[in-house]
């Protein structure tokens, strides 16, 4: 019976493994809230110290330490612990890294975190070598440096980035001062490579941030629509937007009905941790067909405090536009992008259908 039941793991293991992998990642988009929240944070620095175990032990075991048969058998565990934990990291990542991006600006950086995570199931030999675990471990430590160190000074800005990418070597060069300690043949035998791909990462993650590449995270927009009329009343918002379609039921039209004189409200709902207060800007761009490129007709802003579960709320407006197609970027102020709303203005002789919410 025992061995039944292991030929027909072998058999199904190159179906079970993929199955795992993206249950495991919609079970973190349907359960992770928020990345201020004590569990949250939790949840990774566990992942975390699971993958530094593993490291350890693997090594220990590949530089002889592990005499008895036994304890030599540890090898296919801490490689399944060390592959588990990157996976929990990168779909717990890539679940916050999305919500935070507009994949037209940050999609390199979320196929980056989408190959880590499908590549965790690929490349399962290659867990083996130092240089690959440090390098995946270092990945890893940076991209939650990049969100807890925010979280702690409360700030969003260069800085922290700056910090975060400090903090991070800090522990991989400890990380890598222990193993050499301990391993020190092992070591030697793998010091370029490990130093070649430490660096590269950290270069990379660099050129990604200062190039707007990687989203502003731990922001996160939730909501973005066009409006005809805003109020703020007791709290909330009052609105009448155009009736949406069959197809667009629950959001306002792509299409724009317009008059000259007419004011267009942009309203967005956008979540920020805890305690952190930060510029937000709505750039108004209007499409030129002549020359064929976005004109930034306008650049508004104001200033967002966060904590708000569902977002905190706020608008911009503008009153000199025309037909044609516009787009609004959501922004902070280094120029990251939450969000890009695109929408065609059209003049209307009849009068146009609005329906009111409040919100």
């Amino acid at each position: 019976m025992k061995k039944f039941f292991v030929i027909k793991f072998n058999k199904y293991e190159k179906y079970l493994s993929p199955l795992a992998l993206f249950s495991g990642f919609v079970v973190d988009n349907l359960t992770l809230r928020r990345i201020d929240l004590l569990i949250e944070n939790l949840l990774i620095i566990v992942y975390l110290m699971i993958a530094l175990l593993s490291i350890f032990v693997l090594n220990f075991s590949h530089a002889g330490y592990f005499k008895h048969r036994f304890l030599r058998k540890t090898d296919l565990v801490f490689t399944s612990l060390l592959q588990f934990s990157f996976g929990g990291l990168f779909s717990v990542f890539f679940v916050f890294y999305f919500r935070s991006a507009s994949f037209i600006t940050s999609w390199l950086s979320i196929l980056f975190l989408a190959s880590l995570l499908i590549g965790n199931e690929i490349f399962r030999e290659k867990y083996r070598k130092l240089s690959f675990q440090l390098s995946i471990f270092f990945i890893a430590l940076f991209s939650y440096s990049v969100i807890l160190i925010p979280l702690i000074v409360r700030k969003i800005n260069n800085y922290t980035f700056v910090l975060s990418g400090i903090f991070s070597l800090v522990i991989i060069l400890i990380v890598i001062y222990l193993l050499n300690k301990f391993f020190p043949k092992r070591f030697y035998l793998n010091k370029k490579p490990v130093l070649i791909s430490i660096s590269s990462v950290y270069i990379i993650f660099n050129l990604l941030y200062f190039l707007n590449i990687i989203p502003p995270i731990p922001l996160s927009l939730k909501e973005s629509e066009l409006v005809h009329d805003l109020k703020r009343v007791n709290g909330l918002y009052e609105v009448e937007y155009e009736k949406s379609s069959f197809f667009q039921a629950g959001e306002t039209s792509n299409t724009f009905s317009w008059q000259e004189g007419d004011i267009i409200y942009f309203y967005n709902s956008i979540f920020a941790p805890t305690n952190i207060n930060i510029e937000i800007y709505h750039k108004w761009y209007f499409y030129d067909e002549e020359i064929k490129k976005w004109q930034l007709k306008s650049n508004l802003s104001y200033s967002l405090t966060g904590g708000r579960d569902s977002g905190y709320r706020g608008y911009s407006y503008k009153q000199s536009l025309g037909p044609g197609r516009w787009k609004i970027e959501t922004t902070n102020k280094k120029g990251q992008v939450l969000g890009v709303k695109k929408f065609k203005i059209e003049e209307y002789l009849e009068p146009i259908e609005l329906e009111r919410d409040v919100w």
